[in-house]
């Protein structure tokens, strides 16, 4: 009979019967898919702070160096539909933006930064569907984009944010 839990391929008693059977298969099989998926915990420096997104414990960490302080915040906001995995962040204007995606095409989201609540959304609807290289500056969003799929040209967008909130 071989064993339901993968994490008993990591006693060394059930390795022999593992293998006897698909248990040492699937295991395998388990942990490669476990360790293919992605952790995106992105340190950033927004002022004088520096903030540590953990997304996967829910909670982003403020450390403030003058004076020294440590600061923990429950966030949810990558627990919505759309989320891309990807922080943008607005060094002159100390902002930072969570990146969706939704059917009319990109959305993105102001973390406030005290909270790890949403603060405002931004869906500029000009950005081709065919887009990339994204990155926000002044208020204005910056990226890399095809506007036709069968016209291999890609052009380069500067789009104010400020004209397309929520």
């Amino acid at each position: 009979k071989p064993l339901a839990d993968p994490m008993q391929a990591l006693k060394p008693e059930n390795l022999l019967k593992m293998a006897e059977s698909n248990g040492l298969v699937a295991a395998i099989g388990f942990f490669t898919l476990l360790a293919s998926d992605s952790v995106y915990a992105p340190l950033v420096k927004v002022g004088a702070d520096i903030y540590l997104f953990d997304h996967v414990n829910d909670k982003m960490l403020r450390l403030r160096t003058m004076p020294w302080e440590k600061k923990e915040v429950p966030i949810d906001y990558h627990h919505a539909a759309g989320w891309d995995k990807q922080l943008l962040v607005d060094a002159a204007l100390n902002r930072v933006y969570g990146r969706f995606s939704e059917k009319k095409g990109l959305l993105l989201k102001e973390i406030d930064l005290t909270t790890g609540a949403i603060s405002k959304e931004y869906a500029p609807e000009i950005v081709p569907y065919l887009s990339g290289h994204f990155k926000v500056r002044n208020g204005y969003l910056y990226l890399i984009g095809q506007p036709d799929v069968n016209v291999p040209n890609r052009r380069l967008y500067k789009i104010n944010l400020f004209g397309f909130s929520r």
